[in-house]
């Protein structure tokens, strides 16, 4: 398999760090400033990445950056906190229960 620099793409360098918690380095992404996507050319600002850090280091695979992008942007990093968790499951559940079955 050819390397990707020699078909004249730019790899991008990724590191599996959180933004907010890494020593910043130049010339890298870290988690939450790129999505990964399931391959190349899926969006017109799709590009080629390489892992440096962790288990996994070298790896390569494709990254998204546009978070306008009507691709990816769809995919959400949002995570319900404990309290969104808990509110919703006793939605669910007075949703769910039925008069006739109710406990006295």
């Amino acid at each position: 398999m050819e390397p990707i620099e020699t078909k004249g793409e730019k790899v991008l360098r990724i590191s599996q760090a959180p933004a907010w918690l890494a020593k910043r380095t130049a010339n890298v992404l870290y988690e939450g400033q790129f999505r990964k996507v399931k391959q190349g050319g899926e969006c017109p600002t799709t590009k080629p990445a390489v892992l440096i850090d962790g288990k996994n280091a070298g790896t390569v695979f494709h990254v998204c950056q546009n978070d306008k992008c009507p691709v990816h942007a769809v995919v959400t990093r949002y995570q319900p906190t404990p309290q969104e968790r808990e509110k919703r499951a006793k939605e669910v559940l007075a949703d769910v229960q039925c008069p006739a079955h109710t406990l006295h």
